[in-house]
């Protein structure tokens, strides 16, 4: 009979907690450094925007908001930049005029797709040596953390600076 599989050391768990730090530090940087696009096209901030429009097609204001888990108010500014940018237009329903959808333009689309094949190979080429298998893997523990951090999401948001005064105390204590 085969012997059970040892479970990860915790300093392997512990790696796999520094990994997504790195990871999570890279996509802030990078989010950062294109906030408003860098090459003349729409920032990180707009491109989520744009590949919602492409997956989906037309969309109104607030299933846009909702998509996107941010404010009708954002995207009202997101939709305007984008508008102005020549990347997206709004059109009035023939069915509802009071229902106006947000679509990709003939200038929206090559971009969205030139950014996507671009990612696209940028991820085959980060994944290649790792086996289905071992991308399951680590698809389930992506999607582990994302609900971990749902999780603390969603608890009440904690008292500010509560652990400070303890903190002071501290110092002052003589060793």
């Amino acid at each position: 009979m085969p012997e059970p599989a040892a479970k990860p050391a915790a300093r392997d768990r512990s790696a796999v907690g520094f990994a997504f730090r790195r990871a999570y530090h890279s996509l802030r940087r990078l989010r950062a450094r294109e906030a408003h696009g860098s090459d003349g096209g729409p920032g990180n901030a707009h491109y989520e925007l744009l590949a919602c429009l492409d997956e989906e097609g037309p969309l109104a204001a607030g299933a846009l908001a909702e998509k996107l888990n941010v404010k009708p108010a954002t995207v009202s500014q997101m939709v305007d930049a984008m508008v102005e940018a020549g990347f997206v237009e709004r059109r009035r329903s023939e069915r509802d005029r009071r229902v106006v959808a947000i679509e990709l333009t003939d200038r929206g689309r090559p971009w969205i797709a030139a950014r996507r094949s671009d990612w696209k190979r940028r991820w085959r080429r980060a994944l290649a040596e790792f086996d289905d298998a071992e991308l399951a893997t680590a698809a389930a523990v992506l999607d582990r953390i994302a609900g971990m951090i749902d999780e603390v999401a969603a608890e009440p948001k904690p008292e500010p600076f509560a652990v400070l005064p303890r903190m002071r105390e501290k110092r002052r204590t003589p060793a």
